[in-house]
């Protein structure tokens, strides 16, 4: 399936991807879960599941990514649960978004989504300090997320929300060790000044990080989960290092655990900004938390036109 993708942007074309998976649950009444937001929605909600990566195929997704953002281990545990239920809750989201691309009429990518999201304080979408793990066991809790990733039959591996100079940086090089495609998304904020730092990292340069993520290879990269208003610049500081398919997704509003605070954007909005970055080079894009199936829509016709 990814053959289909990888044609596309070989030939220079736009690839729509969908929007935001756990924020659409939350909003058609899935379950969330203080300690693990969305992870468990997949084993609640299987039916809203479904539907939220039906409705994203039918305006046009072409990629959709599974449920398993939230779905990490050390977020599992924090909720109480073992290994076990990691494994389980992983495969099951797998299947209900593979089940969902085979009904497509027309060719869709199923996404492994894998990210370095770690207990959280509450109320907040910042890490608690309390966790702490070594760097040898947290890059085997990274292998063992990727190949799962791998062995169910993902046609590639989305990295989602990398941030930091050292976590993200680890798993990026273990997602691309796995063979599969490896789309690379980088989240980033504005401070007071404008300036584009860290997501968590404040006083740290955007600058200071991309590189160090981009250096692990891949084969497409970009901004997701970032401010759409902070998007376009942080772009062009990935365009300083990076030459391969440029990626896009921004999210609209922001996360106070366990629940996403959606904003104001209209759909028409997001789109024109969106189009913007298209005939700016960015070849692969879509929207995460808080972008809904309508703002996809209005994207995906936009597109068309």
């Amino acid at each position: 399936m990814y053959d289909h993708l990888a044609e596309k942007l070989d030939a220079g074309k736009t690839v729509l991807i969908d929007g935001g998976t756990g924020t659409d649950l939350e909003k058609r009444g899935a379950q969330m879960v203080g300690a693990a937001w969305c992870a468990f929605a997949t084993e609640t909600s299987p039916e809203i599941l479904a539907s939220v990566h039906d409705d994203y195929i039918a305006v046009g997704a072409e990629v959709i990514a599974t449920n398993t953002y939230a779905t990490t281990l050390p977020m599992i545990e924090e909720a109480g649960h073992d290994k076990e239920k990691w494994e389980k809750l992983t495969i099951q989201s797998f299947e209900i978004a593979k089940a969902s691309a085979e009904r497509a009429a027309a060719p869709v990518a199923v996404a492994g989504s894998f990210s370095v999201m770690r207990p959280v304080t509450p109320g907040t979408d910042q890490r608690d300090p309390a966790y702490s793990i070594s760097e040898e066991a947290e890059r085997t809790l990274l292998a063992d997320q990727a190949n799962l990733l791998k062995d169910l039959g993902c046609d590639l591996i989305i990295m989602e929300m990398m941030r930091d100079n050292h976590r993200s940086v680890w798993a990026t090089e273990i997602a691309i060790a796995t063979g599969l495609p490896v789309w690379i998304g980088i989240s980033c904020r504005a401070n007071e000044a404008g300036e584009v730092r860290g997501y968590n990292d404040p006083d740290i340069p955007f600058r200071d990080i991309a590189p160090n993520i981009l250096s692990m290879g891949g084969v497409a990269a970009g901004i997701m989960h970032s401010d759409i208003n902070v998007t376009q610049p942080a772009l062009d500081i990935v365009r300083e290092t990076w030459d391969g398919p440029l990626m896009a997704y921004p999210e609209s509003g922001f996360f106070k655990m366990p629940e996403w605070q959606f904003s104001d954007l209209t759909p028409e909005e997001f789109a024109a900004v969106c189009c913007g970055w298209v005939d700016n080079g960015v070849q692969i894009i879509g929207g995460c938390c808080g972008v809904s199936v309508d703002h996809i829509a209005a994207l995906s016709a936009a597109l068309d036109g």
